[in-house]
């Protein structure tokens, strides 16, 4: 069905249930349906029984697939939302009647909703950093590391909200001291008014990062917000270049392990004794020294901020290939996060694919060819088993990637230690790399660019271990 006949056959149904202007019960009684009612902005109510809320959908999905200008600034949910308040607006108005073009009426107006509602909207996420904030604010591209008093020096409610929120005008004028003095004990009492609404926050995560987005519905930038974030992380945890940084980074949002695991065992009907041990989450090095480390490395921290900026700069040169970069990213960061070595393996392998934007074994190969200046007969391990980049790759995609996810190999008792250290190695280096080359790059911003984007006059690999 077409959104003009969707547009049309649901005038129709709100015109026979609001014959007189306004809900008739007994179309209710005939329809035998719950009322759905939604209130227009004139102040008459229109009922969406089930007949008019399947041809919403319809009418909801095929605009939002339909308008780049809508899609890419209010998430699907919210704009559904949106789209049967303006039906009910414009049929309360009666501002569809004798229209020639309603559904061009009905974009125009969702449009220009979008348009007021597409604010620049600034996020602050709690998360566990290394630190490096302590010793002073540290921004990575948009994004700014910050401590909770850092944080709420750049922060405050309007006088109006301070005046009024929870009938407590004086704590909340004093929000800040109040939720400071909270900070210093776990077990004290949540403070008063506004203060005690942050609480949680400051006493999950050492941390906040803040990044700012303009042009979106506040869901919709918020969701974008969190991609950039979590970009900034796991970008210095990935020059860090230690599996524990990607743990000991991260948002307050992400999946992680436990900081600590007990073993308990028995054998021949009697128990040992307990055993507890320490994860990667536990802190292994100070914050002071980490940005020290970073400071020794501005060309990668310089070249990932810009990769990662392109998430929201629209003016960035290679908007397409930045995406493609974060997201390799991303799926390298859950690699390391993940304590299975085989699924870790799989996740890796598809940061390769992606940076390479396909072409599965050969297009890998060509991308660490290209990237890391080795010829793929190089050989690549030490040891009993030397095997060359080609080798490798092999074992990365085609007998690892491909075949962990499409089930030929299920045994989870196989190793897959020895290929994820690999993967994760070579990952690393294609990924900073690739980072380098496009902050110089000058070509079309093209899918494959990765596999063939030119040299830099001079290469430098950064320290670190996988």
């Amino acid at each position: 069905m077409s959104p003009n006949d969707a547009l049309a056959e649901l005038l129709l149904e709100l015109d026979r249930t609001h014959a007189p202007g306004y809900y008739q019960s007994d179309a209710f009684q005939k329809d035998r349906d719950f009322p759905n009612f939604t209130t227009a902005a004139n102040g008459e109510v229109r009922n969406f029984h089930k007949p008019a809320r399947k041809l919403l959908e319809v009418l909801a999905v095929a605009i939002y697939e339909q308008h780049s200008t809508i899609n890419k600034r209010i998430d699907e949910k919210r704009f559904a939302e949106l789209v049967r308040q303006v039906v009910a607006d414009l049929h309360a108005s009666e501002a569809l009647v004798n229209v020639a073009k309603p559904l061009k009426a009905l974009v125009d107006e969702l449009t220009d909703r979008v348009d007021k509602a597409s604010l620049t909207f600034t996020h602050s996420f709690p998360a566990w950093t290394f630190g490096v904030e302590d010793v002073g604010e540290w921004a990575f591209g948009p994004v700014t590391f910050l401590t909770w008093p850092q944080w709420l020096n750049r922060v405050d409610f309007p006088d109006h909200v301070k005046a009024t929120v929870f009938n407590e005008p004086e704590a909340n004028a004093r929000w800040k001291d109040l939720l400071l003095e909270s900070m210093k004990g776990r077990n004290k009492p949540a403070p008063a008014g506004l203060a005690g609404m942050f609480v949680s926050s400051v006493t999950s995560c050492p941390a906040v990062l803040r990044v700012e987005v303009g042009g979106l519905e506040r869901n919709q930038s918020r969701k974008l917000a969190e991609i950039v974030c979590k970009g900034a992380l796991d970008a210095v945890s990935l020059l860090v270049g230690q599996r524990q940084s990607f743990v000991q980074q991260a948002l307050q949002v992400e999946r992680l392990p436990p900081i600590g695991i007990d073993s308990i065992v028995e054998s021949n009907g009697y128990l040992w004794m307990p055993g507890n041990s320490l994860t990667g989450r536990v802190p292994s090095m100070e914050g002071s020294r980490v940005r020290q480390f970073l400071q020794d490395f501005p060309a990668e921290i310089q070249a990932m901020a810009h990769a990662v900026n392109g998430l929201l700069d629209r003016s960035h040169p290679h908007p397409q290939l930045a995406s493609r970069w974060a997201t390799a990213l991303d799926w390298y960061a859950e690699g390391q996060r993940e304590r299975s070595d085989a699924v870790a393996l799989a996740k890796i392998g598809t940061s390769l694919d992606v940076l390479a934007s396909g072409g599965k074994f050969a297009g890998i190969l060509n991308l660490l060819t290209n990237l890391l200046g080795v010829p793929e007969g190089a050989t690549l391990t030490q040891g009993v088993k030397q095997r060359t980049l080609r080798a490798v790759v092999k074992d990365i995609y085609d007998n690892g990637r491909s075949q962990i996810l499409h089930g030929s190999r299920h045994d989870r008792m196989e190793a897959f230690e020895s290929d994820r250290n690999v993967a994760a190695f070579l990952a690393r280096l294609a990924l900073i790399e690739a980072a380098l080359r496009l902050k110089r790059y000058s070509g079309n911003d093209d899918a494959k660019a990765f596999t063939n984007m030119p040299a830099r006059i001079s290469q430098v690999t950064p320290s670190g271990t996988q």
